[in-house]
Formats: C-alpha cells, sequence, structure tokens
C-alpha cells in the first residue's frame, strides 16, 4: 500500500524487524494519533505476519487535547486519569515492544498556557514511574517513527501544491525506503554509527569544545565511565536490539551535568507542545543555565526550563554530521524526531542511565553522584552548523579533532 508517497507495508517491515526487533510471540504496544490510523492498521497486520504475539492500539488526539487545555480547570490538568496509568503500567507488565507514532501539528497548542502543558506533562511522568524507568533503563524495547499529518505538512511546505505527498516522500527518503535493498543500508548504517561510537569511547574524553560561527563557543566534560551508543540499542533485560529513533543519525552520550560552560546558540526551531521555539540561546554556568533568550517562543521556553532543577542542565550530547541524509533531503521538519537528525544537539533534563558503564543497574542517587542528571522531561535543541568545529581534550592531555567544517572527522 502506497499513501502520501510512502510505500507503507516496506515501511512498517522496517520498524517491526530493525526498529522494534519484535520477537516472535511478543507483544507489540502501539500509540498513535487518530490520523494515522491507515498506518496504523498496515503495522498491525504486518506485525502478526511477521511474528507479533498480540499487537494493543491505544489512540490519541490532539485537538480534545487543546480543548482539554483551554476548558479544563487547573486542577483536573493536574490529574492523572486511572485509564492512563493503568495503559502504561500495562506497557510495562505485559513486557511489549512500544511503538509511538508522531503524527502531529507542530503548532497545535498556539495560543495555550504554556505552564499548563507543562503541569500536565510533569504529572504524568510522577504519575507514572514505572514506565518513565522502563524505557529510560531500556527494559522495554521502544520506537519512535512517524507519518504525514495536514497541519504538519503544510508548516513545513508551506504554499506546495500536495504538502502531505511532499512529506511523505522525505520520510520515505530519511528512511531510505526507496533504496533496493532498505534492510541491508540499514545494516551498514547501524554498524557506521557503532564505529564512530567505538572511537569515542576507547579514546578516554575529559571535555569537547564546540565553537561556530553562529556565537556557539561552548565547554562541557564528561563523566569518567561515560558511554557513547549509535543508532541501536541492546534491550537490558533480553539483550536485543533494538533502533529507538527512526531515522536515526546521531551518536550520543550523557555527559556531566556539573561542567556547562558558556554559549550555546540554536541553529534550528524546536517545536515543544504545538509551539515553535525559533532563534534561541543558553548561557551556562558550572552546568546550569543563567541566561536564556528566543525570538519566538520564549514563553515557552521559559516553562521548559522551569519545569523543575534538572531542565535547567543538560542530558544529552549528540553528534551528527552537517551533511547527513536528512539535512541532505533540504527539507526543515519542524519535527526533533528528524531536524535533530539533521544536526548535532543537546538536550536539556534527564540524562540515559545506559550512557554510563552499569548505568541501568544503578539508583538515581548513584547517577546522580557520578554527574547525569535526573528531571521529569529531556528536551533537545540543535546546535550544528556547517563550520561547527568540536575539539576533545583526552585523558593524557592530547587534543582530538571530532568535526571540522561541521562534519565527522573520522
Amino acid at each position: 500500500m502506497v499513501k502520501y508517497g510512502l510505500n507503507l507495508d516496506k515501511y512498517a517491515e522496517i520498524i517491526i524487524r530493525y526498529g522494534l526487533n519484535v520477537q516472535r510471540g511478543q507483544e507489540v504496544v502501539i500509540s498513535s494519533p487518530v490520523n494515522a490510523y491507515e498506518f496504523v492498521r498496515v503495522i498491525t497486520k504486518k506485525a502478526y505476519e511477521l511474528c507479533s504475539g498480540k499487537v494493543t492500539v491505544f489512540y490519541d488526539d490532539d485537538e480534545i487535547l487543546r480543548s482539554n487545555f483551554l476548558f479544563d480547570s487547573e486542577d483536573v490538568i493536574k490529574q492523572v486519569p486511572e485509564y492512563v496509568k493503568a495503559q502504561k503500567k500495562y506497557i510495562v507488565d505485559s513486557k511489549a515492544c512500544y511503538l509511538g507514532i508522531i503524527s502531529d501539528d507542530p503548532c497545535v497548542f498556539e495560543g495555550v498556557d504554556a505552564k499548563r502543558i507543562a503541569e500536565r506533562q510533569k504529572a504524568i511522568v510522577k504519575a507514572c514511574p514505572e514506565y518513565r524507568k522502563a524505557l529510560d533503563n531500556n527494559e522495554t524495547r521502544w520506537c519512535l517513527v512517524a507519518y504525514p499529518e495536514k497541519h504538519w505538512a503544510e508548516t513545513a511546505f508551506k504554499g506546495e501544491k500536495d504538502p502531505m505527498t511532499l512529506l511523505g516522500s522525505k520520510i520515505s527518503q530519511a528512511m531510505w525506503l526507496d533504496c533496493e535493498d532498505v534492510e541491508q543500508k540499514w545494516k551498514n548504517h547501524v554498524e557506521n554509527l557503532k564505529r564512530r561510537s567505538n572511537i569515542l569511547n576507547e579514546a578516554e574524553i575529559v571535555k569537547f569544545h564546540y565553537k561556530n560561527s553562529l556565537g556557539t563557543d561552548f565547554e562541557i566534560s564528561m563523566p569518567d565511565k561515560y558511554i557513547f551508543s549509535g543508532a541501536s540499542d541492546a534491550g537490558s533485560l533480553d539483550g536485543v536490539d533494538f533502533i529507538a529513533n527512526m531515522p536515526t543519525q546521531e551518536v550520543f552520550s550523557s555527559p556531566d551535568k556539573n561542567t556547562a560552560q558558556g554559549k550555546l546558540v540554536a541553529s534550528l526551531p524546536l517545536v515543544r507542545n504545538g509551539v515553535i521555539i525559533d532563534k534561541f540561546y543558553f548561557v551556562f554556568d558550572k552546568g546550569k543555565v543563567v541566561d536564556f533568550g528566543a525570538e519566538k517562543g520564549e514563553d515557552t521556553l521559559r516553562e521548559i526550563l522551569n519545569a523543575d532543577e534538572g531542565m535547567k542542565r543538560l542530558g544529552e550530547i549528540a553528534l551528527v554530521g552537517y551533511n547527513s541524509p536528512i539535512r541532505q533531503t533540504g527539507t526543515l521538519f519542524y519535527e526533533t524526531l528528524f531536524d535533530e537528525n539533521a544536526s548535532c544537539h543537546f538536550a536539556l533534563g534527564k540524562s540515559f542511565s545506559s550512557a554510563y558503564q552499569g548505568g541501568t543497574k544503578m539508583s538515581k542517587e548513584e547517577l546522580k553522584k557520578v554527574g547525569l542528571n535526573d528531571s521529569v522531561n529531556h528536551v533537545d535543541f540543535m546546535v550544528g552548523t556547517s563550520d561547527l568545529e568540536i575539539i576533545a581534550t583526552k585523558k593524557d592531555g592530547s587534543k582530538m579533532v571530532i568535526f571540522k567544517d561541521g562534519d565527522w572527522a573520522f
């Protein structure tokens, strides 16, 4: 079945076989906006055909959620219904693979009080700790993918005659669905990102220095037992590999939360809670954001930072070549799943426990002691440019060029 320029059968097979890596008889749980129902049907059928034991689907609708935000009382906004808690618990208890489908209007929550959105997110995280822990520690294999949505397409391809097909074709390009041997393409890609991860892991890097003409001049240190990963992770309970984001171009880890120093200037817009944040920056001192600004969406940016103390510190460092396949599509997607894979980026908020040796078996307090950050959220923002230079300082004091002219040096 082809829809909006996407071969949905091929897309679904890559998700089941390589994204989630579903094992025979294992359950799949899908969370999706209602508008992506055709894609969900294809994925469900393909999962059963290939190996899945059961497929369960949960639908949501951001237009209804917008009405909730506009009209519900503050007390109701902070309440987490029992059925939501039960859904999250079910994903953990069933040991299912979890698939999240992104198919949203990037501007759906414009005009909504950013504080109300932040309060709801915080309430859900606090009400469902087992679910958050399962994803953070890779106890549940999970994957995020995308499907075209009308308003999203019109935002990304304003004024074009057929924006839905254009968006679908760009998603197809980013996923290599047009390749004759798409499975081999993904295998080769995963191996290449693992190769770069291994180089960084063996280098004993102490500190990174970022600099470009946009205004970024920034240093950050790494924990002593850091782990960089690329493309695939292994489930911490079963050891089975999965790809959490499709597409993916990043090699990532978690930095020492107490060491960020200097200025980071965003190179691409950020869409958060249905609001576009553009032309923004952060200034860090001793690991913490001490100044920030944005030409657009500053109130939403403020609410991101004010969610808790952890949101003022960094939880992720991710390296992506400027000439990545996502960048080569020539598209600003207004969706982090894609835009973060077109640019080096950082994330405010929660660190990855899997980014530290033995981290998935450590307590929150133990992770904090070694420099990993904790927060209710994790928000990526892009800093990569065509002239970005990244120089690492190694444990022996020598320098190592990581990025030159915006791209990998190895």
